[in-house]
């Protein structure tokens, strides 16, 4: 790990020093597979230029994502609703 005002591992993943020790950086930096250029992220798989994110996968430039396990979740989700909200009007 090198400290430039950050912790930064070897995918330019970093960690602000001022909230994380290097042994907490370094344990973060291990949860986080195939990520590249993320800051302060935990658990995160496959993301680019995310910040701030916890257990979120296949991401690009996303900020404060929490446990979404995959963006394509999240819009499955909003699909869903909105259909279920459509269906409700039909009925009325």
């Amino acid at each position: 790990m090198e400290k430039i005002s950050q912790w930064v591992d070897d995918n330019g993943n970093k960690w602000d020093t001022e909230y994380f020790s290097e042994a907490k950086a370094k344990k973060l930096s291990k949860g986080l597979i195939n990520c590249n250029n993320c800051i302060n992220c935990t658990d995160c798989i496959g993301c680019e230029d995310c910040i701030d994110c916890v257990a979120c996968e296949d991401c690009k430039e996303c900020k404060f994502c929490k446990d979404m396990n995959s963006r394509w979740q999240l819009t499955d989700f909003i699909s869903k609703r909105i259909i279920e909200s459509i269906r409700r009007k039909q009925n009325v």
